[in-house]
Formats: C-alpha cells, sequence, structure tokens
C-alpha cells in the first residue's frame, strides 16, 4: 500500500497550440510482511519515502480526429531512487497517446 503526494501544475493558456506545465511525484510506500503463524511468527513492516520524480517540462497537444478526440503528452523529468546505497538521479522522458471519444 501506498499513499502518493502529486502535484500537477499546467498554464491556462497553451502557447503556440502547446499547453505547458510541470508535476512533482512523492510516494510513500508501506510494506508489512508476515511469516508463519502462533508465536513463532515473525512480523515486520517498513514504510518511508519511495522514489521521488519531478517533471519540470510536460507538453501536451489535442486534437479532434475522425475517430475521436486525440490527446499527445510529451514528459521530461527525473526521478530520484530512494534506497539505502544513496543512488543518483536517473533522467527520464515519457511519451502518453490517448484517444477518447
Amino acid at each position: 500500500m501506498a499513499s502518493v503526494l502529486r502535484l500537477d501544475y499546467s498554464l491556462d493558456e497553451p502557447i503556440g497550440g502547446i499547453r505547458f506545465g510541470a508535476k512533482l511525484i512523492m510516494p510513500f510506500p508501506r510494506v508489512n510482511l508476515t511469516i508463519g503463524s502462533g508465536p513463532g511468527a515473525v512480523h515486520q513492516e517498513k514504510a518511508g519515502l519511495g522514489d521521488i520524480a519531478v517533471v519540470p517540462l510536460v507538453a501536451g497537444w489535442e486534437f479532434e480526429t475522425p475517430v475521436g478526440h486525440l490527446t499527445r503528452i510529451i514528459q521530461r523529468g527525473a526521478m530520484r531512487p530512494h534506497d539505502d546505497t544513496g543512488g543518483g538521479v536517473v533522467f527520464c522522458g515519457v511519451g502518453d497517446a490517448g484517444i477518447g471519444v
């Protein structure tokens, strides 16, 4: 189970037909593990901060097509893996498309 803080922002008006924005995603996972039952059971619980994603550039386009409304989103950002080894920053890019009727 995880609780996630997600902040999304986009400009009110598109610039050149492109709607720009940004986002921040911070998950807070909780893991429960129980092995066995009765008095010999082992139970462990761990909770904390997950991998943080910062996406300073989100660009979206919208089109009307013969099959429906098409949305295209391109995102560029960085993710900070949260682990005990102190890992570095991973740069990532994601593209999504969807058609709604």
